[in-house]
């Protein structure tokens, strides 16, 4: 009798050893799961961004600069506190590199850029601005945005601006700065 209980206490053990991996092994595959349908829906998000801006810009050698940029996907973009924009200057013997903040003030401060306003038509005079969704860069839509990266621009140099979504697409621009 007392093998009896012996094997059943075992059985038991042994029962609910492989239930409990089972359960935790259908728990790490769930995991799996949601963060591949995760990286999925990213994907996706990342396949309809595309934003560009101008090529032959020329600005001002002046302390801020003003670059527009075109949706030219299918999403609609936003959080602009959450891109990244970064600055290549040309220096004296090399380049600075400078990461700018976002800021909603109207006129941005050194390290910082800002949405100087979001247009159907950024080129018309006066822009014509945008009716839907204000604050919102949507597909069609060209965004002025003014920069004042710290080194500033200087007079007869080819430097670049790149500008990074939350999903990771990039625009790069390379501009020249006339005196």
């Amino acid at each position: 009798m007392s093998t009896v209980i012996t094997y059943l206490l075992t059985g038991f053990c042994i029962a609910a050893t492989v239930f409990t991996l089972a359960g935790d092994m259908l728990i790490s595959f769930d995991d799996v799961t949601d963060s591949w349908i995760e990286s999925e829906a990213r994907s996706e998000k990342k396949t309809g961004t595309r934003i560009a801006g101008p090529i032959g810009l020329s600005v001002s050698a002046t302390s801020t600069v003003q670059i527009t940029l075109e949706n030219e996907g299918e999403d609609v973009l936003g959080q602009f506190s959450d891109w990244d924009v970064i600055f290549e200057v040309q220096e004296a013997p090399g380049l600075a590199i400078t990461y700018l903040t976002y800021t909603e003030n109207a006129v941005p401060a050194a390290n910082q850029w800002t949405v100087k306003g979001i247009y159907l038509d950024a080129s018309a005079v006066p822009p014509v601005e945008e009716t839907v969704d204000p604050g919102v860069f949507n597909p069609g839509e060209e965004m002025v945005i003014l920069a004042k990266p710290s080194p500033p621009v200087t007079a007869d140099t080819y430097d670049r601006a790149a500008f990074v979504t939350p999903y990771g697409v990039v625009a790069q621009v390379i501009f020249h700065v006339v005196p």
